[in-house]
């Protein structure tokens, strides 16, 4: 690899990387960064936005002072961002990045309701959701194409890694796109039954992006790309991907 290479196959390694540790730390730093400033834990990620140390729920006038709401709103912008700009290794799984993207921008820039300042419609809840359920259709549908790629020889270790993989992109993409259902049914009722549900979900996002990105380097199907040894067929949505060996003088 030239050095131009080697560092473009960094950034997009890096890359990666962020959007799964911004999406594993976010509720912890919201709780924790909170108390650290003394505001009790609220009810949902979201409240932290407007939380603050005298008032953490939406019957309170002050809406969108809230100390940690840039946390919230950079967090957010940052990884939607990642996902609209970030490429995937099909036509499908760009689109349904984009669409996650966009949504949890979304989330940032309308707010949950707080106090008097509500709105006739207010796509909040909604943009959370789809933020979720395109999450987890790209971790069911589009994880898997490259995971024939991964270069063991031997044929029982190679089955047992794919399905290691294939087990964790599945489990991922339940807790992510059933996470409002779930929460819903379980912690409805509880005090901090969205702020759990909303945990689950980001951590699961998370963590699939650092297994995803695990697995692209074990693989070392990026770097091929990279290089010029290997085109992917975009066109198809998982599974083995068509490729073919560029000549090179």
């Amino acid at each position: 690899m030239s050095d131009l290479q080697r560092h473009m196959l960094r950034m997009f390694i890096d890359v990666r990387r962020g959007v799964g540790w911004a999406g594993l730390l976010l509720p912890f730093v919201l709780v924790l960064g909170g108390l650290l400033i003394h505001i009790p834990v609220a009810g949902s990620m979201s409240a932290y936005y407007h939380a603050t140390p005298n008032c953490i729920v939406p019957t309170c006038p002050d809406a969108g002072t809230g100390p940690m709401r840039n946390v919230f709103v950079a967090t957010l912008c940052l990884i939607g961002a990642a996902l609209v700009l970030m490429r995937g290794f099909s036509i499908f799984e760009d689109i349904f990045l984009d669409i996650a993207g966009l949504a949890v921008i979304g989330v940032a820039f309308f707010p949950m309701d707080w106090g008097p300042h509500t709105r006739h419609f207010n796509p909040h809840q909604a943009l959370a959701i789809t933020f979720f359920l395109f999450s987890g259709l790209t971790c069911a549908f589009c994880a898997d194409k490259t995971l024939q790629e991964l270069p063991i020889e031997d044929p029982a270790q190679k089955r047992a890694a794919i399905r290691f993989y294939k087990g964790g992109y599945f489990s991922l993409a339940v807790l992510m796109a059933a996470s409002p259902v779930i929460g819903h049914v379980i912690f409805g009722n509880t005090s901090y039954g969205t702020l759990i549900t909303e945990v689950v979900g980001v951590f699961a996002f998370g963590l699939y992006w650092l297994l995803k990105t695990r697995e692209l380097q074990q693989s070392q199907i990026v770097r091929q790309i990279v290089t010029g040894k290997r085109t992917l067929d975009r066109r198809r949505l998982s599974g083995p991907p068509h490729h073919r060996v560029a000549e090179h003088n």
